[in-house]
């Protein structure tokens, strides 16, 4: 399943390969669910940089509210990729409130 053109806030910021910083509040991503309804492929784009996310290995959360309420919070450790070849690892976070 594809969840796609999904536009987020997110603060940060994107370096550029000479060092120089631009803060950034958007992002875009599409993402494919995989049988468990864990990401299994995603795309981001922040501040003008695309990514290509391979996810690695999970570390999912399942949030619980004092009133029974659940919402699951898939945590990966990913590998990234821009279009031109520049590589990079870290978390992703994913929340999936029941629908």
């Amino acid at each position: 399943m594809a969840v796609d053109g999904t536009r987020l806030y997110g603060t940060g910021y994107v370096q550029d390969p000479a060092g120089a910083m631009a803060g950034t509040d958007v992002v875009d991503s599409s993402a494919e669910l995989g049988p468990e309804g864990l990401p299994s492929a995603a795309r981001w784009s922040v501040g003008g940089l695309e990514l290509a996310i391979e996810l690695v290995a999970f570390a999912p959360v399942l949030l619980t509210a004092t009133d029974g309420r659940t919402s699951r919070f898939p945590r990966a450790w990913c590998r990234f990729t821009t279009p031109d070849g520049r590589r990079g690892q870290g978390w992703t976070e994913w929340n999936q409130p029941p629908r």
